[in-house]
Order: structure tokens, then C-alpha cells, then sequence
């Protein structure tokens, strides 16, 4: 056993650095500390117990047992590590949040750069309500006033701030703040992100909502000497030097790209990057890092610097570039990186790319063990690990291959140039090959999507980028310095950003460039990258084709799993939870799916990647219909953002949705058209038939209705019927509209309550013509149960997606029905 490596040995050497096995076992033991009941002390002495045993079978020289008993006892560590940054006898603001949120004034410091985001708004999502800007950062507390009690709290809340606050506070002012305290709920449909976990995992420990800027009142700023406002000002400057140097059509690009800041950036070039594969190109990470340090080093190095002074300093600008970008974790992490070969450069101490990874990732799992349930940290690791894997193959390779004639002729000086940039070109697509193999499962399962045109792409825009940051930087850097001198940099670095968005917007549009695919089974991951090292761990061709084979057989596993995963036996109908809004899922035993409503006040694109989120979970890759049930904002604004996602057959709508002059349902129309989704029209009594299922499409005579009844008179009322079963969705279904449809109306087992559950629309009528056994409302809140208590008076039970979330009706082959709650409510 070697004094650095253990390894282990046969015909093949597969090598291993001791600190890499240690960062290993130590993400295990965080992984591990977040399932066993929390017991600190007791996860420590077991680990005194292991390292005791290891040191006596060291004695004795049983080195490999002796091994064995440190890994256990680093992964014990890495539990004890993980269960004490998860526990705090600190009060926090949690601690005064009720089922609702609270008023309170909170006092602390600013403990991040204060920045702000468009909310988002489109032309058939249109905010109604708020401010369109919004300011986050986060606060250490300190005290805190509830009912005008003072109590002494700890921890960091998420702070929220109505309207551009970047310019009223600055990190490390010492502030109060009069808003709402609240904390999220657990998640409210299948496939949802569980925020509050997150925040729990990040050791954020409330949210808090303020409603303007002057809600702020400032009690200390940040000292004129103190470090942190000088970067609060350079930060300023930077973006200062972009604005006046940089075209406004591109601006929002380059502080994306320079500065992190993409609250500007509109969502039609983000979906481009992200459609392109090249997301992580736009998104600040270690990539700029790599390009700030090598390009500074090279040119230290063109001017004759030397070489540790060349290290310390691009390792200085790199500190303060992170600290400038407001310490994002992919920055971090590489700063860290360049930290720790710079560190072992200077000590003359070699490390292998796998013990700079290792260092690096122990150092920050010791720091921030939250890291271990990170996507962005996983995906950052392996994409190292890749290219640090390829790079020492192909050393290897140099090292053993016989050295080339020198050239002699012009054609061979071209052959030899040629030669070389196939060798390059080979390569690079060999450095993609291996990110992808180690990357695209981590990327499926959490962001649903594959973009296999990112693999040409990207080789030829990673050295494009490098150009494009480099400028970039110089034009920053520039006009910190030398204010005049920088717009002709800014000329150059305008003219590449375009060039850069053109190759993306171009690429985003190759047809199947990326696709979006849903939930692999929970299997998948790990056995995927059990088999992948395996295969990389053998020298051996027969075991090496073996592993292979077996990663393409779980991957088809994987793929036919999902499509068949959760099917209903018969039919399921889930009403989602997207707050004031609409949202219904049929579900059927045939694969296939239709989609009744599809909308939010004020949240369309949230509301779109809810429904999304569902039917990936679900395994539906595919809508057959979406049913817009009439104009109203809230049951149509979420459908144009999700045909991008998952392919729509048609859309089914009424004359009135049509023919509306509202200019929110024009757009809504116009992008559905440039999605290709042909549009049928629905007449009263339209009948849809699915997997022994009836679908039947009902509407009130429009000439039976006054001329200024509303959108909601002409609603379109969907009727399912399973095995003697029946669902009604009336949508907003009220006042003159419902008087004319009840007469063709019939007892039904269930029934969603229309118009979200309003006065208006549930009356004893419509109770007496529909007798329904079960009524669901999809509301942001609970209001209404009193009145509909007693209008539905024989209602077995009344849901309310805002306490129970989203709630299936299942109904299978025999008739048989059931109704779930994802979040059940007490009753």
C-alpha cells in the first residue's frame, strides 16, 4: 500500500487518492446523518470506537482493516457533521410564524447583496397586481417584534422586498424591517419542489414579505472602512462601467454573464440557452472562474511576472470576483479550487486532479454540508472529474506514443496542422462525451430535459465564450480604471455578445435539439452510476463491455418504466393546487391525458411549471387535449408556456374565447398558434371518448343569455363519465350561464366547486340538480367553506387544494372511486 493512494490492484489499476476516499465517505455520512434520528453525541462516541479499532489493528499492521475502520468512522463523522448543522437551541422567526403570516418588524444585518428581479410578465400573463420589480437578500436576525413583544432570535431569513431596493440597502447595513413572516408549505402537487426542505437544508430559517422600501429603516450602514463596502461600491462601479459601455440590447446578456445577473434577462434568451444546451454558459459558474484565472495568468505570464506572484494575485482577483458575484456556490467552488492548486504550486507539492477535486470538496462539505443535496454542486464535481479523467488518458497516451518527423514540405506542415487540430477537435467531443455520460442523468431527472445538440455546440462555443468573457472582463476591468478608455472595448464586447446569441438562438431551434422527458423510477441514479464506475474502474475489455451493456439496459429499463409508471387502472381526475386558479388532469389507463383549464391570477409561468412538474411525476409525456373552459386570465395563462415542454394535440375552447377582444387572449391565441396547436372549437354537446371514458363539453345558449353577461355565463362545463360515474368541472360556471345549463345538468358523485368556490356561482340550486357526494374548490384559501358547508349540506367531505393540495379522484374498472389528498388536512 502506497503512503498517498490506496488502490486497488490486478490486471487493471484503478487509483484513488486517500483524500478522495475520505471526501467520499464523508458526503456518505451526510447522506446517512440526514436519515437517522438525530443523535450527535452518540454518532461521535461510535466514532471515537472506530478510530480506536483502527489504530489497534494498525498496531497489529491489519493496514486494510484498519483502512476500513477509518472510512467508517470519517462517515460517521460526516453524519455527526450534518445533525449538528441542522440543530440550533437559537429561537428563529419560525418560531412565530402561524398557518398564516404574521406582522412583525425584524432587526439585523444584511448578509448578502441586496439585488434586483423582474417579476415576470407576458402579454397573455400579465401581472395585475404589485410591484413589477422585487428585491432579495438575505438578513441576519437579531431581535425581532411580534405584537409588540421584543424577543432575541438567530438564524438568516429570506427577505423579499416590493420595488428596487438595491439602492436603499447594502450588504452589512445594520437595518428593521416591517413586513410579514411566514414559512412555505409543505408541497401542494406530485413532483412539486419541496421549498421548505430547501431552505431547511440551506440553513435559511424564515421568508419575510415587505411591501416597500420605505418599510425599511436603516439603523447603522456598513462602515466606509469596512471590506465589505468597498465591495458593495466596486460592485456598483462594475455595473455602472456595463451600462455605459455596453448596447442595451445585449446588456442584460453581459451582466449575466460578468456579474451573475440574469433578474434581467428575458425569459425568451434564457429559454434559448437553455433549449441550446448552453445554459451553463450564461448561468455565472466555475467555467468564468477557469477563464478569469487562465486568462490572467497568461497574460502575467506574457508580461514576464513571476510565477508565484502571478498566482497570488489572479488568486486575489478571483476572491474578490466571487465576493463581487455575491459568493454564488458554483464561484465559490472554483475560487476554492484555483485556491487549493495554488496553495499546493507554492508548498511544490503535486496533486493529481482527483486530490484537487477531493481537497476542494471536503473543504466545502466541512463548510456548507448541505452541498451533498445540491444539483449545481454534483454537476459542477463531476464535470471536473470529467474533464480531469479524459486529460489524464490522453497524457498517458502522449507519453507512450513515438515521437513525430519533423515536417519537411508544405503539405506536410498542413497535413501536420491538420493532423493536430483532429486531434484537438477528437478531443474535445471526447471531453463532452464524458460530461454528458456523467452529467445527463443528474440533469433529466431534475430539470426534465436533454439537449443532445449541446455536445456539437459546445465544443465550439466553450472557446467562443473564453474570447467573449475575456473581452468582457477587459472592458470591466477597463473601466474601473480608465473610465474614457472603455467604450472601445465595450464596441467589441456589444458585437460578440450578439455573435454568441445568434449561434444559440440558431441552435435552439434545430428540431429535437433538446427534449423534455419525465421522472425516471427512483432506482435509475444510483444503479446508473454504479455501473458507470464500474466500467471506468476495469481495464479489462469483457468486464469494461459488460458494465457498458448494463448502463444501456438500465437506461432502456429506465425509459419503459417511465412511460408505464402510475398509470390509473381506469381513470383519475386530479385537481391541481396553483392557488387562485384553475387546473384539472385527466388521467386515463390507455397512457393518454387531457388537460381541463390551465391558469393562475398573477403566476402563469409558475403555474405552468407546477402542471409540468405533475405530469412528469405522473410519466405523461403527451397531452391530448387542453380545454380552456373560457377568457378568464387565471384558467388560460399558464398554456403557452407548456407546449415547449410537453407536446399539445389540440387545444379545445369556445367561439366566445375566440372572438374575445381582450388583447391578453389574442396573445394567448397568438402562441398557441406559433406552437402549431391546432384549435377546435367546442359546440355544446361535443363528446370525447378515451379509454372507455366520456368526455362531454356543455355550454349555455349564447342566445338565450344578455347581451352583457360575462365570460363566466359562457363557461364551458365538463362532464366525465367512468363506470357510472361522474365528474363535473363547470369552471366559473355562474349567474345566467348556470340557470340555463341545470335543466341539463345530473346528480354527480363529484363535483369542483365553480368559480373557485364564490358565493356567487354555488347556490341551492345548483346543490339541489347535482347532489354531489364529494366538492373540491381550487382556491388560495378556505374562505368559503362556511357558505358552501351549507349549501352542499349532503357532501360527504369538501377539499380545498389550498389545505390539501392537489386532490385526486380515482375511479377504477368496477366503479369503485376513491378521492387522495397530497397534503391531507385535518378533518
Amino acid at each position: 500500500m502506497s503512503a498517498g493512494k490506496w488502490q486497488i490492484r490486478g490486471e487493471s489499476e484503478f487509483v484513488l487518492p486517500r483524500v478522495a476516499w475520505t471526501a467520499v465517505c464523508f458526503a456518505l455520512g451526510i447522506l446517512l446523518g440526514s436519515v437517522v434520528p438525530h443523535q450527535p453525541f452518540l454518532l461521535l462516541f461510535v466514532t471515537i470506537v472506530w478510530i480506536s479499532a483502527a489504530w489497534v489493528l494498525h498496531r497489529r499492521r491489519a493496514d486494510v482493516a484498519a483502512n476500513i475502520c477509518l472510512l467508517l468512522a470519517v462517515v460517521l463523522l460526516g453524519a455527526n457533521r450534518w445533525q449538528l448543522s441542522q440543530h440550533s437551541t437559537t429561537k428563529t422567526i419560525r418560531n412565530f410564524v402561524d398557518d398564516q403570516p404574521v406582522l412583525a418588524t425584524v432587526y439585523g444585518e444584511v448578509a448578502s447583496l441586496p439585488s434586483a428581479h423582474v417579476k415576470p410578465s407576458t402579454a397573455h400573463s400579465a401581472r395585475l397586481y404589485g410591484s413589477p420589480q422585487q428585491t432579495r437578500f438575505q438578513l441576519q436576525c437579531r431581535h425581532i417584534v411580534v405584537g409588540g413583544q421584543p424577543h432575541a432570535v438567530g438564524g438568516r431569513c429570506q427577505v423579499y422586498l416590493d420595488g428596487d431596493g438595491s439602492s436603499v440597502v447594502s450588504w452589512g447595513d445594520q437595518v428593521s424591517l416591517t413586513g410579514k413572516i411566514d414559512w412555505p408549505s409543505s408541497p401542494g402537487n406530485p413532483g412539486e419542489l419541496d421549498f421548505a426542505r430547501l431552505l431547511e437544508r440551506r440553513q435559511i430559517s424564515g421568508l419575510m414579505y415587505v411591501r416597500h422600501p420605505d418599510a425599511i429603516e436603516m439603523k447603522r450602514p456598513v462602515g466606509r472602512l469596512n471590506p465589505v463596502s468597498w465591495l458593495n461600491s466596486l460592485r456598483r462601479e462594475a455595473q455602472a462601467v456595463l451600462v455605459r459601455n455596453v448596447d442595451r440590447e445585449v446588456r442584460p446578456i453581459a451582466m449575466a454573464l460578468l456579474l451573475g445577473e440574469r433578474n434581467q434577462l428575458p425569459g425568451d434568451v434564457e429559454d434559448a440557452f437553455i433549449a441550446s444546451g448552453t445554459m451553463h454558459l450564461l448561468a455565472i459558474s466555475g467555467l468564468h472562474v477557469g477563464i478569469l484565472c487562465l486568462f490572467l495568468l497568461r497574460l502575467q505570464n506574457w508580461l514576464l511576472v513571476p510565477r508565484r506572484r502571478a498566482l497570488l494575485l489572479t488568486l486575489l482577483i478571483a476572491v474578490t470576483y466571487a465576493f463581487v458575484t455575491d459568493l454564488r456556490p458554483s464561484v465559490v467552488r472554483a475560487t476554492l479550487f484555483f485556491a487549493v492548486f495554488v496553495a499546493a504550486q507554492l508548498l511544490q507539492r503535486r496533486q493529481g486532479m482527483a486530490g484537487l477535486i477531493a481537497v476542494t470538496a471536503l473543504i466545502m462539505l466541512l463548510w456548507q454540508p448541505h452541498l451533498v443535496f445540491e444539483t449545481g454542486a454534483w454537476l459542477s464535481f463531476l464535470s471536473v472529474a470529467a474533464l480531469g479523467w479524459v486529460d489524464a488518458r490522453a497524457s498517458s497516451n502522449v507519453e507512450n506514443s513515438d515521437v513525430p518527423f519533423d515536417a519537411l514540405t508544405v503539405w506536410d506542415r498542413l497535413r501536420e496542422m491538420a493532423g493536430r487540430f483532429r486531434k484537438w477537435l477528437t478531443h474535445r467531443y471526447l471531453q463532452m462525451l464524458t460530461i454528458l455520460a456523467l452529467t445527463t442523468p443528474i440533469v433529466a431527472t431534475t430539470f426534465h430535459v436533454i439537449s443532445p445538440v449541446g455536445m456539437i455546440v459546445n465544443v465550439l462555443l466553450i472557446p467562443a465564450t473564453a474570447l467573449v468573457l475575456c473581452v468582457g472582463f477587459v472592458t470591466m476591468f477597463v473601466g474601473l480604471l480608465f473610465p474614457m478608455a472603455a467604450s472601445t472595448f465595450g464596441v467589441a464586447f456589444s458585437f460578440l455578445l450578439r455573435a454568441l446569441m445568434s449561434v444559440v438562438d440558431l441552435s435552439s431551434e434545430i428540431y429535437i435539439g433538446h427534449l423534455y422527458v419525465a421522472n425516471a423510477p427512483l432506482w435509475f441514479v444510483p444503479a446508473y452510476y454504479l455501473l458507470l464506475l464500474a466500467a471506468i474502474g476495469t481495464h479489462r475489455l469483457p468486464q469494461r463491455m459488460l458494465a457498458i451493456s448494463a448502463v444501456f439496459v438500465i437506461v432502456i429499463a429506465a425509459v419503459s418504466a417511465t412511460h408505464s409508471s402510475d398509470r390509473p387502472e381506469g381513470l383519475r381526475c386530479t385537481v391541481l393546487d396553483v392557488g387562485h386558479g384553475s387546473a384539472a388532469v385527466l388521467e386515463f389507463s390507455s397512457g393518454q391525458a387531457i388537460l381541463i383549464d390551465a391558469g393562475a391570477m398573477n403566476r402563469g409561468e409558475r403555474a405552468a411549471e407546477q402542471i409540468c412538474s405533475f405530469l412528469w411525476h405522473h410519466g405523461i409525456e403527451r397531452l391530448n387535449a387542453i380545454v380552456v373552459s373560457h377568457a378568464d386570465m387565471d384558467h388560460y395563462n399558464a398554456v403557452p408556456a407548456i407546449p415547449s415542454r410537453i407536446p399539445v394535440a389540440e387545444l379545445i375552447t369556445s367561439r366566445q374565447v375566440a372572438q374575445s377582444d381582450s388583447w391578453s387572449v389574442q396573445a394567448f391565441l397568438d402562441a398557441v398558434d406559433r406552437n402549431r396547436i391546432p384549435i377546435r372549437m367546442a359546440a355544446s354537446g361535443l363528446t370525447l371518448n378515451h379509454a372507455g371514458a366520456q368526455i362531454r363539453l356543455l355550454q349555455a345558449d349564447e342566445s338565450q343569455l344578455p347581451k352583457d353577461a360575462d365570460d363566466n355565463a359562457g363557461s364551458l362545463v365538463v362532464v366525465v363519465e367512468f363506470a357510472g360515474r361522474r365528474i363535473i368541472l363547470p369552471g366559473d360556471l355562474e349567474f345566467e350561464g348556470a340557470h340555463e345549463l341545470l335543466r341539463g345538468l345530473a346528480p354527480t358523485d363529484v363535483l369542483v366547486s365553480p368559480h373557485h368556490g364564490a358565493t356567487s356561482a354555488n347556490s341551492e340550486q345548483l346543490a339541489e340538480v347535482v347532489k354531489p357526494h364529494f366538492v373540491i374548490v381550487s382556491a388560495r384559501d378556505a374562505t368559503s367553506l362556511e357558505h358552501l358547508s351549507t349549501v352542499y349540506v349532503a357532501a360527504q367531505r369538501i377539499y380545498h387544494t389550498s389545505e390539501s393540495g392537489a386532490t385526486s379522484v380515482e375511479i377504477s374498472g368496477d366503479g369503485k372511486l376513491t378521492v387522495q389528498e397530497h397534503r391531507p388536512s385535518a378533518h
